[in-house]
């Protein structure tokens, strides 16, 4: 079995956490992810749900995407259909390590990229 994908990114992770939990940032760093639009709750939280427009099998789809945990700046989790994605930060030193339970090593890539700057 397979561990779950995780990264170090060079940020505080009260700056990880704000970028992760806010899912309108999505298209800047998950693969597939064209766009997110929060359609109800006020501001990134539990419960904050998203109109997202994703590019699967070179086809346009849309799903609503959901925020099922929010511990700051520990775990976020996201919802979508059946799958959840679990994201848990922990700090290294200046850095954050951050493990996706349900995610995938090129979208912890993505957000490394986005959040570093490179």
């Amino acid at each position: 079995m397979r561990g779950a994908p995780e990264i170090v990114i060079d940020c505080h992770i009260d700056d990880v956490f704000s970028f992760l939990a806010d899912f309108a940032n999505a298209p800047l760093w998950a693969a597939g992810v064209l766009s997110a639009d929060q359609v109800a709750g006020a501001g990134p939280g539990a419960g904050a749900l998203y109109d997202v427009v994703r590019r699967i099998r070179g086809r346009r789809r849309r799903t609503a995407v959901v925020c099922v945990a929010f511990e700051p700046p520990q775990r976020v989790a996201w919802a979508a259909s059946a799958a959840v994605v679990t994201y848990e930060l922990k700090p290294v030193w200046t850095a954050t390590r951050v493990t996706a339970r349900g995610g995938a090593l090129r979208d912890l890539r993505g957000l490394r990229r986005v959040l570093e700057g490179h």
